[in-house]
């Protein structure tokens, strides 16, 4: 799933880092992988992060 999802954002994600350059698109994944790293501590359980599909 990652593969396929990587192939279609990748275009999309290249056309971002060409037209406002590599270092804002650095800053705004660090970010995101922060603000992600914090949501880890909002659920109870660790049933609550697994996608209930599996």
């Amino acid at each position: 799933m990652s593969s396929l999802t990587s192939l279609f954002v990748r275009p999309f994600v290249g056309y971002l880092v060409d037209t406002a350059g590599r270092r804002p698109m650095l800053i705004a994944g660090t970010l995101l992988f922060a603000f992600n790293c914090l949501l880890y501590n909002l659920p109870h359980s660790p049933a609550a992060i697994v996608p209930s599909g599996c």
